[in-house]
């Protein structure tokens, strides 16, 4: 692929990650290709189908789910409770909890193998991280990757606009409050 295709594919998903995550799966693809500066039929060159589409968003989400969990194993040894902590906030930082609800909610949407594929891959080398994590003390011996990622899945669902006004800190108290919890017991 050319590097300039390449560049708007990744625009491409860029947005559609930000727009799925804000307005939820059924937004337009229109409204998506408008968002990264493209025109209809570039976005159904490079995703034939709104499936096709969420797929790519989803492998993505994996492989910086990925990309994170490799920082983490990278940094243990020097400091394991940084390295966890860092962990959290990254993946909290990929907005898991509308991503999820987006995906979700797809109406008639199954995830296809080379999803299930990668999903498995990368919990299992979440649980290998979070056991090398433990034997260094820095977090519970019981914890495991899917209650992880689905507790950071709730505590970054998106809030009424009503509840951001009032508790503008939430999520990073909820944050706080998860990584004090998941320290060693």
């Amino acid at each position: 692929m050319r590097a300039d295709a390449a560049q708007r594919q990744r625009r491409i998903l860029t947005e559609a990650r930000h727009l799925f995550a804000e307005r939820g799966h059924d937004i337009s693809l229109d409204a998506i290709a408008e968002a990264s500066e493209v025109g209809i039929a570039t976005l159904y060159r490079n995703f034939a189908s709104r499936a096709d589409l969420i797929v790519a968003v989803t492998l993505d989400v994996i492989a910086d789910i990925e990309a994170a969990l490799a920082q983490a194993q990278a940094a243990i040894t020097a400091s394991p409770q940084r390295a966890w902590e860092q962990l959290v906030r990254e993946l909290v930082g990929l907005n898991l909890g509308a991503m999820t609800d987006a995906v979700g909610d797809a109406s008639g949407w199954n995830a296809p193998p080379e999803v299930t594929v990668a999903q498995d891959a990368t919990l299992k080398r979440f649980d290998d991280t979070l056991r090398t994590l433990a034997h260094h003390d820095a977090v519970r011996s019981d914890l495991r990757a899917i209650e992880t990622i689905v507790a950071i899945g709730i505590l970054t669902r998106p809030q009424p606009e009503a509840i951001q006004r009032i508790t503008p800190h939430l999520v990073d108290h909820l944050v706080d409050a998860f990584l004090a919890w998941s320290r060693r017991a």
